[in-house]
């Protein structure tokens, strides 16, 4: 399926290395129990260390995933996906995003 036409918006992110695995665990955690309260205090991210980011992704007919994405520090390496789950409960969801961000298209259908 084209993303094209998706929104997404980052909600969170975590350091990821070994330092701060705990946290890691913790946040992923979160994201399993559908706490999402818990998931927007996760807002640590450095620019000099590999990053756990978490991303809502909205579809055309507005139906809500997440996804964590490892976004590695050295340009060279690829970003990974390493959790994706369809949000069932998207107003619950929707409730705790702060207005200090907005969702983003990821871009706009060829014509």
């Amino acid at each position: 399926m084209p993303v094209i036409g998706h929104d997404y918006r980052l909600v969170a992110a975590t350091v990821l290395n070994a330092d701060h695995l705990d946290s890691f665990r913790e946040l992923l955690s979160a994201i399993k129990n559908h706490d999402w309260q818990k998931v927007m205090t996760f807002q640590t991210w450095e620019g000099n260390q590999p990053n756990a980011e978490v991303y809502g992704l909205r579809c055309p007919d507005s139906a809500l995933s997440l996804v964590v994405i490892s976004a590695p520090f050295a340009l060279e390496e690829p970003y990974t996906l390493m959790h994706e789950e369809t949000i069932d409960v998207a107003a619950t969801f929707c409730t705790v995003l702060p207005d200090s961000d907005t969702w983003h298209r990821l871009g706009s259908p060829q014509r």
